[in-house]
């Protein structure tokens, strides 16, 4: 029934559409600017991902799975001034091999920007790896598990400074539910030093993550735990268009406050890893290769495979953790609205000498029509 009344109303909006321009913005991030033109505009907007996300993992960390399927978020977008848009649209994802969809969400969202740096979003934000947080903080699967956060967010943007902080209440409770209420408070801060032939910037992320409440009757009890990073990003081009990137990055794990017992608890109260990567990167294409060296590392966020502790046991334990992480990405656009992307990575873990590999290919969709000006009376 839902799908029958999204293709009828999509449609519709199609064939009534009365195109005066069209634009359109890709990338996994899946995020659109403010348009300073669009003052007053009413847009019809509708952007997809098309993946398959394939994970090869004999790692006693965590199981391998395959994600393939599609989301897609149609919606309408209005411009009360040139640093104001109201979006409200659906989010709606399948499954390959599910008759339904698994996820139909309402989205609404107010983003405003009351200086050229400053950009708040309220309602859904823009979050998933829109981030840009470490993938042993932050998996990188979450793109198309948990693309949609919901809460508020400053995203601030200088030549000296990149920062992005975010609220994302990922579970609201009522009184005496059943169930923690969950949130995340997290922020990336990025100075640059040096920014030409040579780039130097400073790197201070952080992902507070809360399980718990006032006025549930969950057994579970309180879980508070901090994951931040810090080091160098040093950037050397090579040319127009590449460059190589050294990154030495150390990443620290602290729980403020876990149960002894449940499924909130934890086998450490604080960890910490140091993470080298070496990268080149073009306009299509980025190569990397690095080295993780952890002990009693934990992030409720992260990708296993970097961790201390199993995801699906919590009796299966390494406190040192040391791998050799490789990673090749690809992009091509078939035109303006439309983009292939293809991700291959492996990580070899130096001290069970396994080696675990994933492949992800993604067609990205993303377009915007406007509909007509409407001007307040």
């Amino acid at each position: 029934m839902c799908r029958k009344l999204f293709i009828g109303i999509f449609t519709l909006v199609l064939l009534s559409l009365s195109v005066h321009e069209s634009f359109s913005q890709l990338d996994l991030s899946n995020d659109r600017p403010l348009c300073d033109t669009c003052s007053h505009n009413l847009l019809f907007e509708f952007s997809s991902a098309n993946f398959i996300k394939n994970n090869e993992y004999p790692s006693a960390f965590v199981q391998g799975s395959t994600g393939i399927g599609y989301f897609i978020k149609p919606g309408f977008s209005y411009f009360p001034n040139s640093r104001t848009r109201i979006f409200t649209g659906v989010f709606l994802q399948q499954y390959s091999g599910l008759n339904e969809f698994s996820n139909v969400t309402p989205i609404f969202n107010v983003r405003y920007r009351p200086t050229n740096s400053i950009t708040i979003n309220f309602g859904s934000i823009k979050g998933s790896i829109n981030h840009r947080l470490e993938e042993p903080i932050f998996r990188f699967d979450r793109f198309y598990q948990n693309q949609l956060e919901y809460g508020i967010q400053f995203i601030y943007k200088s030549k000296l400074l990149y920062s992005d902080s975010w609220l994302n209440w990922e579970q609201f409770i009522f009184k005496e539910d059943e169930i923690q209420e969950q949130f995340q408070v997290g922020s990336v801060n990025e100075l640059c030093l040096f920014d030409g032939k040579i780039g130097l910037k400073i790197p201070f992320h952080f992902l507070f993550d809360h399980k718990g409440g006032e006025i549930d009757n969950s057994p579970e009890g309180v879980s508070s735990i901090l994951n931040a990073t810090t080091g160098l990003r040093l950037s050397f081009e090579i040319d127009e268009g590449s460059k190589i990137n050294i990154e030495p990055l150390f990443i620290i794990y602290n729980a403020f406050q876990i149960p002894e017992t449940g499924i909130n608890a934890q086998a450490f109260n604080s960890g910490s890893a140091f993470y080298l990567k070496m990268a080149y990167e073009t306009h299509n294409y980025y190569g990397m290769l690095g080295y993780w060296n952890a002990r009693k590392f934990i992030a409720t966020k992260g990708e296993y495979l970097f961790h201390s502790v199993s995801e699906d046991s919590k009796s299966i334990i390494d406190e040192e953790r040391h791998l050799l992480t490789a990673k090749w990405q690809w992009k091509k656009e078939i035109s303006e609205s439309m983009q292939w992307q293809v991700r291959l990575d492996g990580y070899y873990d130096l001290d069970s000498k396994k080696i675990n590999h994933a492949i992800g290919v993604y067609l990205l969709l993303d377009m915007s029509f406007v509909i007509t000006n409407i001007k307040p009376k």
